[in-house]
């Protein structure tokens, strides 16, 4: 009778232990040293409120993340959140001041484009994105649209040093990276995220390339 108890708490514990892991994704791509140095002093360290929610059983975080990297992170039936921080390779025209851009991409840390429709493959149970980037009004558009509904969208904090509206001059603070934390904190605490549960046979997003 013991033998088949401890048997049965065993099952039960293969069985639901991948349902209670809910997990946070922090990936940082292609930066510049003065960003990451930032992004160490300022942000790292609050990644410990995350990893403080009851919600949460652990905050990954994955310094020079590759496509392959988020496509996971975007996949894994654990993950209910993901936050990217990365840098655009973009393509101007014009001269200043009315200089305009062209597209822009965002880059891995290994230099390489992220596709477009990346975000189409992010699991049903995700909750939140965030992606940090300079010229996000004419970046970030590119990728969204792809999002699936599901999906709760921060917005970074960003400046524009011509204090104009041209996203040439559109930077993300990264001094200021902390408030995405604090709205995602926010909702947690407002129970925001109440009426999510895990599924018992999740399904991957469908990836669109």
């Amino acid at each position: 009778m013991k033998l088949f108890y401890l048997l049965t708490l065993l099952g039960m514990s293969l069985v639901l232990s991948p349902l209670s892991a809910q997990v946070i994704h922090v990936l940082y791509g292609d930066l510049k040293p003065g960003q990451q140095k930032i992004l160490d002093r300022v942000f790292k360290p609050r990644l410990e409120d995350l990893k403080a929610l009851e919600q949460v059983s652990k905050v990954i975080q994955k310094p020079k993340a590759t496509n392959l990297d988020l496509m996971e992170a975007l996949r894994s039936p654990e993950s209910i959140g993901v936050i990217f921080l990365g840098h655009p390779a973009i393509k101007t025209k014009g001269v200043f001041p009315d200089k305009k851009i062209i597209h822009g991409y965002l880059m891995d840390a290994d230099g390489r484009y992220l596709p477009k429709e990346i975000l189409s493959g992010a699991n049903p149970q995700l909750k939140f994105l965030s992606i940090m980037t300079c010229h996000e009004s004419a970046v970030l558009p590119l990728y969204l649209n792809s999002l699936p509904d599901h999906v709760q969208y921060y917005k970074s904090p960003t400046h524009h040093i011509d204090g104009l509206a041209n996203p040439l001059y559109e930077f993300t603070s990264f001094y200021s990276t902390p408030e995405i934390l604090d709205k995602v904190l926010n909702d947690f605490n407002k129970r925001k995220y109440d009426d999510f549960k895990l599924l018992s046979n999740p399904k991957v997003g469908t990836l669109k390339i």
